[in-house]
């Protein structure tokens, strides 16, 4: 959330950043609304309370009629202040349900736009197969700055190869567990944990903690750690046998970031950097109709994550070193790529600047996202209590930043349509060669089980 003090003192920089959003402004006004009231709520208690003392004091030397009326006095002084402390208590709930639902001010190198239509590629990598009628699109994607291969047959889709190579089954899933749900069979089940494995070593290499979290939260924790007032339909929830809420998460993000709620960490120990590896579980409420078919957006899914918290003069350089991380482990993949800058349109309510990016996808040619690379700067550290402390004892607010390192099904994805072969079978990355058993190499269609 952003500090209080910006809505008192400099409301106009948090207007232009949600216009430039296309947000309503009405979690603006009333933030500052019931910030006015909560505060001069508080300045009444206070007056009040003088009253009271001055009353208080003057009763030692009072009459007894005096006293009397006093002491009436007083006893409708101290309802008073009950009650007008009670209407700050709500005053300052409300203020915070509002402040909660403000976005994060928007860097200015986001560039303004209202959808992903219009998020802006910054760099391009490979070489990828491109069907003879995508090429206009392929060029206008990429500006004309990106190589290609031209091939004049369309490559299958990833669903298809799914069926055909006996990997995945998604129609026993869905009579069981509904839509976008899925089985991985035979060398699917080997290449996810494969690339798992890789991520996570190479994290590991670059100075990360691997940290396997817990895979729900209670709502207090996700609360402090989400922009859960636009982000719970994204949700799963489940209440337990206290009648407690919980919820499953969406990425390793949320829980590792809770892992340092309301702490304050010593400087020296910054910058704390992890690679969460879980499995994630969003409802994908607003996906109706896209992407239906196969696992490219499903309900269930294992990522690692790439989590920072570091200073705020940090910031900066681990934005641009967990985006790089992302890029070198779809390099070592063999996989094109481009690199968007997020339009304010498109990017998350909690980020400042976001980058995503995207792998080229022959059968439907385009490219599709499979990393996203955020900075928060202090809005998600105010907001969960993180902070450190400076040598001269003074606390900041830290700054965190998440990116995704690998997330299994969508490079699966990539995989199966990147480096089908004509004979039918896939190509496994070399890379992941040595995280595979019984010197699985490539898919091939394997004797299918009875269904």
């Amino acid at each position: 959330m952003l500090d209080i003090n910006l809505f008192r003192e400099h409301p106009e920089i948090i207007i232009a950043s949600e216009k430039r959003r296309s947000k309503d402004l009405g979690f603006v006004e009333k933030t500052i609304e019931y910030d006015k009231q909560w505060r001069a709520a508080l300045i009444q208690v206070e007056k009040l309370r003088q009253e009271v003392n001055k009353n208080s004091h003057e009763l030692a030397t009072a009459s007894s009629v005096e006293k009397k009326q006093k002491s009436e006095k007083m006893k409708e002084l101290k309802q008073k202040i009950i009650d007008l402390e009670k209407n700050a208590d709500e005053y300052l709930k409300l203020r915070d349900e509002n402040r909660y639902r403000v976005a994060n001010l928007l860097d200015e190198r986001v560039p303004d736009g209202k959808s992903d239509k219009e998020n802006l590629p910054i760099s391009f990598y490979g070489t990828p197969s491109v069907f003879k009628d995508d090429l206009p699109g392929f060029l206008k994607a990429t500006n004309g700055k990106m190589t290609y291969k031209r091939i004049e047959t369309r490559l299958k889709s990833h669903s298809d190869l799914l069926v055909d190579l006996d990997i995945a089954n998604l129609k026993k899933s869905a009579g069981i567990a509904g839509s976008r749900t899925y089985y991985l069979k035979n060398e699917l089940v080997f290449l996810n944990i494969a690339l798992l494995q890789f991520a996570l070593e190479k994290m590991v290499s670059k100075g990360f903690t691997p940290m396997w979290p817990p895979f729900w939260l209670n709502e207090k924790a996700m609360k402090a750690v989400s922009h859960f007032g636009n982000f719970q339909d994204s949700l799963y929830k489940f209440t337990d046998n206290d009648n407690e809420n919980f919820y499953f998460i969406p990425s390793s993000e949320q829980p590792m970031i809770a892992y340092f709620y309301n702490e304050i960490i010593r400087k020296k120990d910054l910058p704390f950097l992890c690679a969460g590896i879980s499995t994630n579980f969003r409802r994908e409420a607003s996906a109706h109709g896209k992407d239906e078919g196969g696992i490219f957006r499903v309900h269930q899914f294992d990522k690692i994550e790439q989590i920072v918290v570091c200073a705020p003069e940090d910031s900066e350089k681990w934005h641009q070193e967990i985006l790089k991380n992302g890029e070198e482990i779809l390099k070592d993949l063999g996989l094109a790529y481009r690199v968007i800058n997020c339009c304010s349109g498109d990017i998350g309510d909690m980020n400042v600047l976001q980058y995503d990016i995207e792998v080229w996808m022959p059968s439907q040619g385009k490219f599709r996202e499979t990393h996203s690379v955020s900075n928060l700067k202090d809005y998600q550290a105010r907001r969960a209590g993180i902070r450190y402390k400076e040598p001269d004892g003074t606390t900041v607010f830290a700054h965190t930043l998440n990116a995704t390192s690998l997330a299994t099904e969508r490079v699966i994805v990539a995989i199966l349509e990147n480096f089908q072969r004509k004979e039918g079978t896939v190509e496994i990355p070399k890379v992941l060669h040595k995280y595979l058993p019984f010197g699985i190499t490539e898919i091939k269609l394997l004797k299918p089980w009875k269904e």
